[in-house]
């Protein structure tokens, strides 16, 4: 979950890894409240300022598929689509989400 958030000070974006388990409602169902104020409840896990540089917040072979680091070093990075991973270039804060509430 990628979220922006005014008035954070220079950490205006949020980024957080969800476990789908711990929902109560459908994904599908998160669409319809993309607009809509949330709350969250979190515990902060991660702060970091990037100064240029680029962060890989979410690795689709290790996060997704699970590869352990050697064999992801055999693997050559795919330029497909769907094995992209998610790279951050602005300032970020990354939190373990307790709870959100619409």
């Amino acid at each position: 979950m990628l979220a922006e958030v005014d008035g954070f000070g220079d950490y205006n974006l949020i980024f957080s890894k969800l476990k789908l388990d711990n929902f109560l409602i459908e994904v599908d169902e998160l669409e319809q409240y993309e607009n809509e104020e949330v709350t969250i409840l979190g515990r902060l896990v991660y702060k970091k300022e990037l100064h240029g540089t680029r962060y890989i917040a979410y690795d689709v072979y290790r996060d997704f598929l699970g590869l352990n680091r050697a064999l992801r070093k055999e693997i050559k990075p795919s330029e497909d689509e769907n094995f992209k991973n998610i790279e951050l270039e602005e300032n970020f804060v990354e939190l373990e989400i307790i709870g959100m509430y619409y």
